[in-house]
């Protein structure tokens, strides 16, 4: 019993010289305790004289660490009772006078030899741990002076420093490239619709049954040739009847005027007979005119498109028959920006490519004096042979309008940027090693760059380094190639 008190106040000696709890005591005590509570039963009767504090560390912050030693004595004053508590375990143990006063001097002496054995490390380690938080105080107040004095050392100065001129080795470098113009054929590229070269939908002029049809629909025809046969009704007597009236109105003007010509007649007389003699005539041409609208025939060369009626109906005058077109040359239309429009002259040639990639070679025949109110653009046509008859009438096509030619500079795509009112600019270097801007306007682009015009026959563009530089700061240029 006197062994397992000394180990446990030895136990508690230690943990509270060194400040630490390892896993090891913890087991260790554990054990200890375990088997004192095996061979002493705690005592549940209360201790009159009360608890006397042996030892006792409480930590608000870990409280698993916390534990506290009591010691009591029974009234009778022949037992001691120990108490042994912390955040998980708690035990009582019980020893008599002798046990007790036996365990004190025992665990009186291995502390003393222990203060002893540990004076160089423990007295070490104590030192440290007392010195350690008095130089951290002492290290942030030094800090803090310091802090305090470097605003008038580091204080911002009231005036910036003057402008010193940049020598030639600070200067920024930036990469050029000389171009040179060369003459350019600009292109203009619009859409365009391509339209028949005549087209017209005929209409019937008079009311009457369709008796036949003698073209196919789709056949070419020339021009002359009878498209549709309309019922003449009577119209073919009715021109019978009035070639005889008027055969008979022209002898009775003609013996008028042999009478007249012996003063038989009257002046009124010859005149009513050469009235006469009109009316009928005309009366004869608008039936022998409404008897070949009975007929329509082609205008001129071309297709029978269309056909609105079939043999059996009855058409009214307005109603349309049929839709004639001529595709052996075709218009292409098309609408040009106002900003494009200037560049245009009639007679300009122009490419068409259909929708089938085919070609064909244009004039530009026509262009329009006013813009369209609605887009601002301006109507053009363009004149195309179509020898082939291809059916392309009413399709689309892309137009390319070659231009007059012009001195230009064709340059990488990447040179080109947009200054702060929306032109399109680029970036050189003049003789004197300066920055300069100078707004270009952009004829055309492919694969290989891009042709635009507005430079001088010679200039040297800023091909790198050209984001990194002001307009009007002096740089040191390096030939492409030369670095």
């Amino acid at each position: 019993m006197a062994v397992c008190l000394v180990n446990f106040f030895v136990c508690q000696w230690f943990e509270q010289k060194q400040g630490l709890l390892r896993d090891s005591y913890c087991a260790a005590r554990t054990a200890c305790a375990f088997r004192l509570i095996s061979q002493f039963q705690p005592l549940g009767r209360q201790d009159s004289r009360g608890p006397k504090v042996i030892s006792s560390q409480i930590s608000r912050r870990r409280p698993e660490l916390s534990r506290e030693v009591i010691c009591y004595t029974t009234p009778a004053g022949g037992l001691y009772r120990y108490r042994w508590r912390s955040a998980r375990y708690s035990f009582y143990i019980e020893v008599s006078r002798v046990e007790h006063e036996a365990a004190f001097a025992e665990y009186s002496r291995i502390t003393s030899v222990r203060e002893r054995a540990h004076t160089a490390q423990g007295d070490a380690f104590l030192f440290k741990t007392q010195i350690k938080p008095l130089w951290t105080a002492g290290g942030l107040v030094v800090l803090l002076v310091l802090w305090l004095a470097s605003g008038d050392i580091l204080r911002a100065p009231d005036r910036a420093p003057e402008a010193s001129e940049p020598s030639a080795s600070a200067l920024n470098r930036v990469q050029v490239r000389e171009f040179r113009s060369q003459a350019h054929q600009p292109l203009l590229s619009v859409q365009g619709q391509v339209q028949a070269w005549q087209q017209v939908e005929m209409i019937a002029r008079v009311g009457g049954e369709v008796m036949n049809l003698p073209v196919r629909q789709g056949s070419r025809v020339e021009k002359g040739t009878v498209l549709v046969e309309l019922d003449a009704e009577d119209r073919e007597a009715r021109v019978a009847q009035l070639e005889a009236d008027l055969a008979l109105v022209e002898a009775e003007l003609e013996a008028t005027e042999k009478l007249g010509a012996r003063d038989l007649t009257s002046q009124i007389e010859q005149l009513d007979a050469v009235a006469e003699r009109a009316r009928v005539r005309a009366e004869l041409e608008a039936v022998k005119l409404a008897l070949r609208n009975t007929r329509p025939t082609a205008p001129f060369d071309g297709f029978f498109d269309r056909r609105f009626v079939d043999e059996g109906d009855y058409v009214e005058p307005g109603q349309r028959l049929l839709r004639f077109a001529d595709i052996s040359r075709v218009r292409v239309s098309a609408q040009i920006p106002q900003q494009d429009v200037h560049k245009l002259e009639v007679g300009y040639p122009a490419a068409i490519t259909l929708f089938d990639h085919h070609r064909l070679e244009g004039e530009l025949s026509y262009i329009a004096a006013v813009a369209d109110p609605e887009t601002r653009s301006y109507y053009i046509e363009i004149e195309a042979e179509n020898p082939d008859l291809r059916r392309i009438a009413g399709g689309s096509a892309s137009i390319r309008i070659r231009l007059a030619q012009e001195q230009a500079h064709r340059i990488s795509l990447s040179l080109l940027s947009l200054d702060g009112d929306g032109r399109m600019v680029v970036r050189y270097v003049d003789d004197e090693q300066r920055v300069h801007e100078q707004p270009v306007e952009l004829l055309s682009t492919n694969r290989e760059g891009a042709w635009v015009a507005g430079l001088p026959d010679r200039v040297k563009l800023i091909t790198q380094g050209a984001g990194f530089v002001e307009l009007g700061q002096e740089v040191e240029a390096v030939m492409a190639g030369e670095e």
